[in-house]
């Protein structure tokens, strides 16, 4: 279905491959005109009858288009895009980025495309080469081999764990009864999720006849029972990561898989099929070890699959979010998040490790992109042609309570003596400077 332009608020309606129908509100923004002739442009680009076929893509042109209409409101343009001239457009190009630059373009093209109302001077810029070229980053050096083998270790670990707990938690879950009859306890709690499925206190407490905050002061143990029994965001990482570095799949193929892509040709076989981004339809068949991560994953899954609405259920990487039942979405925050729990830094001082999988069909135990330069809590995600990489990026220098040019006298008064001031810092004042 064609996305939808709304006015009045501007606002986008779309309705995106895999995806449920969404409406994006533009905001008010200073030059209407500009901004309606724009959103219809956007519109025109969006898939089916455009490339942008991710929801974040698409709020990342959404987010270029407000800036644009500010940038060239704040110059002086107020009028729509028909009356844009070569001097706007290339000031506002010229001390842009690269993707500033491609968004608009690719906007104001489909708009042209569609509508045929830019000047020719315009049009012939607008399909023009681009003022801009993106930066193009060479490649990472590799994973040392003792930070190779920690996060496969790590994975292992967390996987066997996570299976553990969820079996102990489901064995005594059968010894509990009903918390309305038996009263509150963890065991009840997790004799009631098994036939409820990853409730909320205020549905326990419902349940229960309770008011949610008479609920929360009297009982505890609902998150601890709901963590064991129901998989969350952080617990599909190392599922999810282990399947990257065994089987070589790229990041939006995995986060992608469907049940219905999975094909169980035998005991120590599976084929399975997957949507490549960047082409197309692809399969591949699993190796054993592969086999057994992902059947593992799926009987982790399997209890909350039952509570699961059909569209929910047929995602691979189904979780729970704050109760709720989601699509594992496998964020850089999220990411940032257990990498920080699990402290996966590097094996020297100078050195921090990596924390995601080389998802290249080459990758290797010597050849996985991944290990950036020292930085713990900075971490951003890359993504070459055939790699997904979680790397971590310098941390700022600290800025120094002196500098060489603080050093000489300031109004009668020497480093050293503003130094004795901040008794916080504790540092020594530089030599040779003293009072005259």
């Amino acid at each position: 279905m064609p996305t939808e332009v709304l006015h009045d608020p501007l606002a986008l309606k779309l309705s995106l491959p895999d995806e449920t129908s969404t409406v994006i509100i533009i905001g008010d923004l200073p030059n209407p005109k500009l901004a309606a002739d724009l959103t219809e442009g956007l519109a025109a680009s969006i898939h089916p009858h455009g490339p942008l076929a991710k929801l974040t893509t698409v709020k990342s042109f959404i987010s270029t288009l407000r800036r644009m209409v500010r940038e060239l409101t704040e110059d002086g343009f107020t009028g729509s895009a028909a009356e844009l001239t070569r001097a706007v457009l290339g000031a506002f190009w010229l001390r842009s980025h690269y993707l500033i630059e491609y968004r608009t373009r690719t906007i104001l093209r489909a708009f042209d495309t569609q509508q045929k109302v830019l000047s020719e001077a315009v049009r012939q810029m607008v399909f023009g080469k681009n003022y801009t070229r993106p930066t193009l980053n060479g490649p990472l050096p590799p994973y040392a081999p003792a930070e190779w083998n920690r996060l496969i270790d790590l994975c292992k670990r967390e996987v066997r764990r996570l299976g553990e707990a969820q079996r102990a938690m489901v064995a005594l879950a059968e010894g509990g009864q009903d918390p309305a009859v038996g009263g509150w306890s963890e065991v009840n709690g997790a004799w009631l999720m098994l036939r409820m499925g990853p409730v909320t206190r205020t549905e326990v407490a419902a349940h229960l006849g309770l008011t949610p905050r008479t609920f929360t002061g009297r009982h505890r143990g609902i998150e601890r029972a709901r963590a064991a029994l129901f998989p969350s965001h952080k617990d599909a990482i190392p599922y999810m990561l282990l399947l990257a570095a065994w089987t070589g799949i790229v990041p939006d193929g995995l986060t992608g898989l469907k049940v219905s892509g999975i094909r169980w040709t035998g005991r120590q076989a599976t084929l399975l099929s997957y949507t490549k981004g960047r082409t197309a339809d692809e399969s591949l068949v699993l190796s054993p070890r592969a086999s057994r991560l992902l059947e593992q994953w799926l009987q982790h899954s399997a209890l909350l699959r039952r509570h699961a609405p059909a569209e929910l259920a047929e995602h691979v990487w189904l979780v729970t979010r704050q109760g709720r039942l989601a699509r594992a979405a496998f964020e850089e925050y999220m990411m940032r998040g257990w990498v920080k729990a699990h402290d996966l830094r590097g094996t020297t001082a100078v050195r921090c490790a990596s924390t995601a999988v080389g998802c290249g069909r080459r990758s290797s135990r010597s050849g996985v992109s991944g290990s950036g330069p020292c930085g713990r809590r900075s971490i951003r995600t890359i993504r070459p042609r055939s790699r997904a990489i979680i790397t971590c990026r310098p941390r700022p220098r600290r800025r120094r309570w002196w500098s060489r040019r603080s050093l000489g006298t300031h109004r009668g008064i020497c480093c050293g003596a503003r130094a004795r001031r901040r008794s916080s810092m504790r540092r020594p004042a530089p030599s040779g400077c003293r009072r005259k």
